[in-house]
């Protein structure tokens, strides 16, 4: 494929692709830690939806006062989520991140409580360290629903959980 070929189907900087309302089956590529130019930490999830597990086109959200209609995302489609985590929204932003790495990790809430410091850090620093794509590969069920916010607009909240068996049936032979 030339460059040009490549160029023709790149994304351009900030726009970005998130999750619609839907349930889907995520293969992840990426997950990195930094920060933002503002000095906020964020965690970005990158994958590529390989199963759609159940379809909500035509889901209306409103934001902003504007109202559009979204579809599901389709499979083959890289989708990504930016989880900031502002001092306003700490609390949130922790639990989305922990619900992420319990699902990829087939982890529950008590697992993770009695690792100890060390350990949980050092599973942070692997699922996050180098390139990013030390998850490259593993799936995870991405579950995203209309939510509304206190001041009336609406959000697409992002939940995951670790697929079940039958979910993964076909996918080594596609991949």
């Amino acid at each position: 494929m030339s460059l040009w070929n490549k160029l023709k189907n790149a994304r351009r900087p900030g726009s970005g692709n998130y999750w619609n309302p839907g349930r889907y089956l995520m293969s992840v590529a990426k997950v990195n830690q930094d920060k933002a130019r503002d000095g906020i930490e964020f965690l970005a999830i990158e994958g590529t939806c390989v199963k759609v597990l159940v379809q909500m086109d035509g889901t209306m959200i409103k934001y902003e006062g504007k109202t559009t209609e979204r579809d599901s995302n389709k499979v083959g489609e890289t989708v990504s989520q930016v989880i900031k985590f502002k001092a306003d929204i700490l609390d949130t932003a922790l639990g989305n991140a922990k619900s992420f790495v319990c699902g990829v990790l087939d982890l529950s809430d008590e697992d993770i409580n009695e690792m100890s410091d060390e350990e949980f850090d050092e599973t942070m620093d692997e699922i996050t360290g180098g390139d990013g794509a030390n998850l490259a590969g593993s799936y995870v069920v991405v579950n995203a629903v209309v939510v509304v916010k206190k001041n009336g607009d609406d959000f697409v909240k992002v939940t995951y959980e670790h697929p079940e068996p039958d979910m993964l049936t076909g996918l080594e032979e596609a991949a």
